[in-house]
C-alpha cells in the first residue's frame, strides 16, 4: 500500500532536555573542580593519599545536592531548614576549598592574576547555578491559584 507523503508529518527533532543541560553543567563543574583539586594537591604534595582527600570535596557537594533533590522531604519549616541548611554549609565549605585549589593551580601555571581569581568563580558559580536549577526542576510545582471572577450584578428592578 502506498503512503501519501503529503499528509505524513515529518518528525521534529526534539530539543535537548533542560534536565540534561542542567545535569551536564553540574557535572562539568564537579569534574572541573575535581581536576583542579587533584592538580593542586599533586603540585604541592605529589601523588599520594592527599589526592584522595582532594577528590572528596566536589563529591561531597554532589552528594549533598543529590540528597536535597532526590529525597522526598516532608513539608514543614523544620524539614526545610534541615534540607537547605546543611546543603548550603556543604556548598560554602566546598566553595572555599575549591576556590583555593583552582587559584593555586592557575597561579602555578603562570596565569594572570585576574584569571587566577576569576576561574574559580566561574567553575563554582556554574555548580551553584546548576545545583539550584536541579532543585527547581525537582521541586513540586506550586498550585496555581484560580482567580475568582466577580459575580455579575443583577440589574435592579424598576418599580413603576
Amino acid at each position: 500500500m502506498a503512503v501519501n507523503t503529503s499528509t505524513t508529518r515529518k518528525r521534529k527533532r526534539r530539543p535537548v532536555s533542560v534536565s540534561l543541560v542542567v545535569w551536564g553543567s553540574f557535572l562539568v563543574g564537579i569534574l572541573g573542580s575535581l581536576g583542579f583539586n587533584i592538580a593542586s594537591t599533586v603540585i604541592t604534595n605529589g601523588w599520594g593519599p592527599a589526592v584522595a582527600i582532594a577528590m572528596l570535596w566536589p563529591l561531597i557537594n554532589l552528594g549533598a545536592v543529590e540528597m536535597m533533590i532526590r529525597v522526598p522531604w516532608p513539608r514543614g519549616k523544620g524539614w526545610t531548614a534541615l534540607r537547605y541548611g546543611p546543603t548550603g554549609a556543604v556548598a560554602l565549605i566546598s566553595f572555599g576549598i575549591s576556590y583555593s585549589h583552582i587559584h593555586h593551580v592557575m597561579t602555578a601555571i603562570g596565569e594572570a592574576s585576574f584569571s587566577a581569581m576569576a576561574a574559580p568563580l566561574a567553575i563554582d558559580f556554574l555548580m551553584l547555578l546548576s545545583g539550584v536549577a536541579l532543585v527547581v526542576l525537582h521541586s513540586p510545582k506550586p498550585a496555581t491559584r484560580r482567580r475568582k471572577t466577580p459575580a455579575r450584578r443583577q440589574p435592579a428592578l424598576k418599580v413603576a
